[in-house]
């Protein structure tokens, strides 16, 4: 193991916390047995981490190199946007890049015998968006966006022994990469422009010898903030590794929102610009007049909420694989009792709100109404991750607390714990 002794890279061997007090899709499980908090002041946003745990079976929940195949041609179709999640990778000796659709048979579906060959000759698999397709990376997603709030998605990469997929490169999100199988040499180097917006095309025209070098095993764990440098090669083994990619909600993204919240309950900020504006000088005066009530709003508590209620609708939008075992709560609710015992999985986000009379929790794709004293009810189901139906507050008697668990379970917010 090559040890780092340059601050922006820590290397951490401390024996695991018990799993047993980690839910297995937190980002304190993500991370461990770094402490969040760690992770927050030291290194988010600001100096890569390297967790080197020793222990192959961390990440054995999630699907592995004998799930690859299934992967691929069981959720790849030629279906719009699909064929574009599945790409055939290769940099040569020269440093040449190729990057191909894989081939389709006339059923719609990857050729995944031409595939073997490709991965057999040098070439690296990827495969986009498993957050929509895998049920164990979209809980793990959904966990994470649950604790970090910043959107969250999964690709996947399978190397073959000694070859190299992508050049060097630059993201501009932030990636943890989780080694599942076999070994991976990782190079990164020091960025030119922290934190870079996609619209800055930042370049990558560093030397090799300005980056340094770590080896990923199974089970271990290696962020990089977006900005900085990097790129991969197999060793004598392959490689399978996840990079759980976040998309970061900036305050520069903040201000959008509020621009938009601006403009759509007001039609002065609708309007167009006059028919050839290139032409004219630059009204200076309207931009001013804008940012002052702007600025204005912004000691708005009331319009800083409705801006933070844009996001919050975003995180309720469907885009990931359903949790399993759901169809089984719904035969088992029939039998439900007192003494049931209701979970709310990770990943499905939720919010309680109330409207006049009427209360609402809001959950992933779905939304579930009450009178407005179910409230209290509502708000303990969305801060409680298991609780019993007697645990329920309020003053519903119990055949009323079970029937609206019955139909929580029914539009797919609950799970029976028994049933999982």
């Amino acid at each position: 193991m090559v040890e780092l002794k340059d601050p922006t890279t820590a290397i951490v061997r401390p024996a695991l916390a018990d799993a047993a007090e980690l839910d297995r899709t937190s980002f304190a499980w993500l991370i461990d047995p770094v402490p969040p908090a760690t992770f927050t002041a030291d290194h988010w946003e600001n100096a890569p981490l390297f967790v080197s745990r020793s222990n192959p079976d961390h990440y054995a929940g999630l699907p592995g190199l004998n799930d690859v195949d299934e992967l691929i041609t069981a959720t790849a179709s030629r279906s719009p946007g699909m064929t574009e999640d599945v790409r055939i990778i290769r940099t040569d000796e020269k440093g040449e890049l190729s990057v191909r659709p894989p081939p389709m048979l006339d059923n719609g579906l990857p050729d995944i015998q031409a595939m073997y060959r490709d991965y057999q000759h040098g070439c690296s698999l990827s495969v986009n968006h498993l957050h929509r397709r895998s049920a164990p990376l979209a809980r793990l997603c959904g966990s994470l966006e649950e604790d970090l709030h910043h959107p969250v998605g999964v690709n996947l990469y399978l190397t073959p022994r000694g070859s190299q997929g992508f050049r060097p490169h630059i993201d501009t999100h932030d990636v943890f990469i989780l080694q599942i199988h076999g070994t991976k040499d990782w190079y990164f180097a020091e960025p030119d422009d922290a934190l870079p917006l996609t619209s800055m095309r930042p370049a990558c025209d560093r030397p090799l010898d300005a980056y340094r070098k770590i080896t990923l095993q199974p089970g271990d764990l290696l962020y990089l903030p977006r900005g900085f440098p990097h790129f991969a090669r197999a060793t004598a083994t392959s490689s399978l590794h996840y990079t759980v990619g976040l998309e970061p909600y900036r305050l520069i993204d903040f201000m959008d929102d509020a621009l938009q919240e601006m403009a759509h309950a007001d039609v002065r900020y609708r309007h167009a610009l006059p028919p050839g504006f290139s032409d004219l000088p630059v009204d200076g005066a309207g931009a001013r007049d804008f940012a002052e009530e702007l600025i204005r709003q912004l000691h708005d508590d009331r319009f800083v909420e409705r801006v933070g209620r844009r996001l919050e609708a975003r995180r309720l939008r469907p885009g990931k694989a359903t949790p399993t075992g759901h169809f089984a709560s719904i035969d088992a609710a029939e039998d439900l009792g007192a003494e049931s015992v209701l979970v709310r999985l990770p990943g499905i986000h939720c919010r309680v709100r109330q409207v006049e009379d009427v209360a609402i929790i809001d959950f992933t794709g779905n939304f579930v109404s009450g009178p407005a004293f179910i409230l209290p009810l509502l708000n303990f189901i969305a801060t409680n991750r298991e609780f019993s139906v007697k645990d329920l507050p309020g003053t519903l008697a119990m055949t009323d607390k079970i029937d609206l668990a019955r139909r929580l379970i029914g539009e797919g917010l609950l799970q029976i714990a028994q049933s999982r």
